[in-house]
């Protein structure tokens, strides 16, 4: 008997050495096969299969008495040449093996049917006596697996080496390697095959020998391509969708769809490569997706470092080491696969622009990619609808809005609209992740157009059709994933409002809170839902009706159904009956129309159990106390004349030329049709994520960051505002302020390049600090300027956070009473006091204790502290800009801003009021009236400021 022994190479791929071969004379050597018998026992090989049709029972009949004999048997091919049959095992690691030959000499030309019939006979059989042939590898890493994948018309190959020798693997006919192929570069017909029954029971080796089937892993070598990789490349689309449906039968998804290549590229990326651009390629990425949709947040990257085994780079899990992968990966340039298609469109873009357009092909390319384009990117949304971090990663920044979320808005007026859709911040896609709507009216709008059609002239409420309008007309929105609308349960949408207002709009997630919504009304206005919820009033008929045959089988990609139940005044056997019948009666419904699908799962939830937090916001103010005190009336002052000074700058001036501060608000949001505050809106984002739905940054929770935005406003008047709205969590009846909200907040207006952040709000120490920590240091590390409210609770001897994280290099902010005394309960720990006593409150509610809380008191103070900085720093911005002697530019650094505000103290003063009057109000006083009345104020403050700053 022929002892073999497999070694593991370093890349975990077996070599096979003959440790008791024989010589020509029958003599034992103990060395390696000789290369150039070897090479002719090949050849051998090759030509007994093109003119023999017996050779491959005679061949492997031969083996397996051989492998049982102790004694050497050779056997005699056509040409009369004798050889031991064990070298033909010999996956000789320097050269080419049995299969790598044969793969390239029958791929060098074309073969006649019965030949190539007869060689994939050949193949299962051997691979499945030694699976080790399949792993060695030539020496630039191709297994004959790869090899295969490379010719044309080896599709019954590749699936002789997958049937024989692989783990998991779907075998369509028992016993047989051959059957219809479908597809291009086959030119195989279904014909009957030998029994390979003598060779399918593995044979026994000694105890190192390996006989058990490979696992699609075992062929997955780390930053090299696999058999999909190079199958993909070629546009092999057969050999593809034969691959991963026994990828997908062994289970083996994520070994092969989540492995990287030599030029970091999972499957996916080299499928949705736009150079590729062939009728097929949607198809491929579309199956590529549904079986594996975690590559969607796998990273591509240039340049890496790679552990033995296959390292994960996903988008959301950059950092995280996974302990069986060892060490993490060094990533540069990651892009997702969708970033990736984006990339690459634009590369063959720029190309074409050298060449002539117009042509079909080019025309055909881009249909292909805005169908692959419209795939991702709802790919992306269904998967990673309800993870906003994720999705930041997968798609790319300038992509605009994804979702359209008015909570807590009780009103929605044409101002509100108007400014949305004029505005250069607020794009939205054409694709919407969700669309979220409370409970509110819409006021103020009109739309000919819509209001002339026939069925308007119902007596039914329409407030949301109007919403729906307008995002399809005004904002190009053609696609809403999912919606979630609160209808008023005492003034409810007819159906038919209903149906106008979303049927065009293909939603796949319904959440329309109206009882009894009748399933005609669902199935014109969705057809193709996925995910229902329903609201029941406990009417048993019409319980009866959406389990009909008419009913909800009628939605027949449906997967999903959620009932929302009262609670039922029968008993509780009797309810579980009544729910139990709902189940079955839907079951029998969807199995008459024999949809595809497995029927719906059913889920029941008592209404009771749906804790929902409404907030109101507040439709009054406050009348403004008559007399303002003496502070904010010299603020107030300034600021007419500085907007009088911009205003008159010639319009051609760029906001370069104005000396423009770029302030972040981070807060509850900011309501941007209240007193024209989004003409200073700039730039917004939402870190709110209340499970999945994420409130728009252009309103606010409670009002208070509208009031913020507005006090800084009054003070520095063309400021640009970049507004972040924070998350927040119900603890003891009360909101609270998320770290990891805040954290995003700051990290993203440290990448907007604002000037200056204000946080008008304070936290005990929490849990996520870390992360707040990281955040607050970079921004403080590009000389971001931080104004931190303090602490109203009273003289707490501990600093609160934000500003506990560096004190020294963060303004706290106190405030004051009219007589510019630090008011009993602001902190003692305080850089500077400002007014916050008496101002207007705007009340959303007797109850509210959100942001709101009271309006008084240092979030005011932060505010105004913060138009305060804003406006000495466009003073000295502006004398920068406009004097012609050149004056030295003053950096905005921590140093410079609280020398030039400690000014404004009297250094007497222990509360550390900051008295404005002793530099604005005496430069409105002293300057001469002219022509360049605006620009001597303004010049006279700056180089007061400016003597201050090093």
């Amino acid at each position: 008997m022929v002892s073999v022994a497999f070694e593991p190479r370093a890349n975990q791929v077996s070599v096979v050495k003959v440790k008791t071969s024989r010589d020509e004379n029958g003599n034992y050597d103990n060395q390696y096969s000789d290369d150039r018998r070897l090479q002719k026992l090949f050849q051998c090989i090759y030509n007994d299969l093109q003119k023999n049709d017996q050779f491959v029972d005679r061949f492997f009949q031969c083996l397996e008495e051989h492998d049982g004999n102790t004694a050497q048997k050779s056997y005699t091919f056509s040409d009369g040449s004798s050889f031991d049959l064990s070298l033909a095992l010999d996956p000789k690691s320097d050269d080419s093996n049995i299969l790598h030959y044969l793969i390239d000499r029958f791929g060098q030309e074309t073969q006649d049917e019965t030949v190539m019939k007869r060689f994939a006979d050949f193949v299962k059989n051997i691979v499945t006596h030694t699976p080790s042939l399949v792993r060695d590898r030539l020496d630039d890493g191709r297994s004959p697996l790869d090899e295969a994948v490379l010719k044309d018309g080896f599709l019954e190959i590749i699936r002789a080496i997958c049937e024989g020798c692989m783990k998991g693997i779907k075998t369509p006919h028992s016993g047989s390697v051959s059957q219809t192929i479908h597809g291009p570069n086959d030119g195989f017909a279904q014909t009957n095959s030998m029994s390979l029954n003598s060779v399918q029971e593995r044979i026994e080796y000694d105890e190192e020998g390996i006989t058990e089937p490979l696992s699609w892993r075992d062929l997955a070598i780390p930053n090299r391509d696999t058999c999909l990789h190079k199958a993909i490349k070629m546009k092999k689309d057969n050999y593809i969708n034969y691959l991963l449906e026994q990828i997908k039968a062994a289970n083996a998804v994520d070994a092969i769809l989540g492995h990287y290549n030599q030029d970091g590229f999972t499957p996916l990326h080299l499928a949705v490569d736009f150079k590729l651009c062939y009728g097929k390629q949607l198809d491929i990425v579309k199956k590529l997706v549904n079986l594996y949709p975690e590559s969607l947040t796998m990273s591509r990257s240039d340049s890496q470092t790679s552990t033995a085994k296959n390292p994960k780079r996903h988008l959301h899990a950059r950092n995280r080491n996974n302990q069986n992968e060892g060490a993490a990966v060094e990533i540069k340039g990651s892009l997702s696969p969708y970033r990736h298609f984006l990339q690459t469109r634009r590369k063959k873009g720029d190309a074409k622009s050298t060449t002539a357009r117009g042509s079909t092909r080019h025309h055909g390319d881009l249909q292909i990619g805005e169908q692959i384009e419209e795939f991702l990117k709802l790919s992306c949304m269904r998967s990673y609808g309800k993870n906003r971090a994720v999705l930041t990663e997968i798609f790319p920044r300038s992509l605009g809005q994804i979702h359209f979320d008015l909570n807590p808005r009780t009103e929605v007026s044409q101002k509100l609209l108007d400014y949305i859709s004029k505005s250069p911040i607020m794009k939205f896609q054409s694709y919407l992740q969700y669309v979220y709507i409370p409970n509110l009216r819409v006021v103020g709008v009109s739309m000919e157009e819509l209001e002339k059609k026939t069925w308007w002239s119902s007596l039914s409420r329409k407030d949301y059709v109007y919403i729906f309008e307008w995002l399809r007309s005004s904002m190009g929105v053609k696609k809403i994933l999912k919606i979630v609308v609160e209808d008023d349960p005492k003034d409810p949408h007819s159906d038919e409002a209903i149906e106008q207002a979303v049927g065009s709009f293909d939603v796949e997630e319904w959440d329309w809170m109206k009882q009894d919504l009748c399933s005609d009304t669902i199935f014109a206005a969705a057809k193709n839902v996925r995910d229902l919820s329903l609201y029941w009033s406990g009417n048993r008929a019409l319980l009866k009706s959406w389990a009909a045959p008419d009913g909800l089988a009628k939605l027949k990609k449906l997967q999903t159904v959620r009932i929302m139940t009262p609670q039922s005044r029968e008993s509780r056997e009797r309810a579980e009956k009544i729910i139990e019948k709902f189940r079955v009666d839907l079951e029998n419904s969807w199995k008459s129309h024999e949809h595809c699908l497995e029927p719906p799962k059913v889920d029941i939830q008592p209404i009771s159990s749906q804790a929902h937090v409404e907030k109101k916001l507040s439709k009054t103010e406050k009348e403004e106390k008559g007399r303002k005190e003496k502070w904010l009336k010299c603020m107030d002052d300034f600021s007419k004349i500085l907007r009088r000074y911009l205003n008159n700058l010639s319009s051609n001036t760029p906001s370069s030329k104005q000396g423009i501060i770029k302030v972040a608000i981070i807060d509850d949001g900011v309501d941007v049709d209240v007193d024209g505050i989004g003409m200073s809106v700039m730039g917004g984002e939402t870190f709110y994520d209340d499970k999945g739905h994420w409130p728009g940054f252009y309103q606010s929770a409670y009002g208070h960051g509208t009031l913020m935005a507005r006090q800084i406003r009054n003070i520095c008047p063309k400021v640009s505002l970049y507004v972040a709205k924070l998350n927040e969590v119900w603890r003891d009846g009360k909101p609270q302020i998320t770290a990891k909200s805040a954290a995003e907040a700051i990290e993203w207006a440290r990448e907007k390049g604002v000037d200056i952040i204000s946080i008008s709000w304070t936290i005990e120490e929490p849990e996520e600090k870390d992360l707040l920590k990281t955040a607050v240091n970079k921004a403080l590390g590009q000389n971001i300027l931080l104004f931190c409210a303090s602490n109203d609770l009273g003289n707490l001897s501990n600093i609160p956070y934000p500003a506990a994280i560096n004190p020294e290099k963060i303004f706290k902010i106190g405030s004051a009473t009219e007589l510019g005394l630090r008011e009993d309960k602001t902190q003692k720990r305080v850089d500077f006091v400002v007014p916050g006593s008496e101002v207007t409150k705007r009340l959303a509610d007797e109850n509210d204790q959100g942001f709101a809380g009271p309006r008084s008191g240092s979030s005011i103070a932060t505010a105004r502290c913060v138009g305060l900085a804003a406006v000495i720093l466009q003073c000295v911005e502006l004398f920068q800009l406009h004097n012609k002697d050149n004056p030295r530019k003053i950096e905005h650094t921590y140093e410079n801003m609280n020398s030039m505000l400690g000014r404004l103290v009297d250094k007497d003063d222990d509360h550390h009021y900051l008295r404005v009057w002793e530099v604005f109000d005496e430069a409105m006083q002293k300057a001469e009236v002219g022509e360049n009345h605006e620009w001597n104020i303004i010049s006279m403050v700056a180089s007061v400021f400016r003597g201050m700053a090093k």
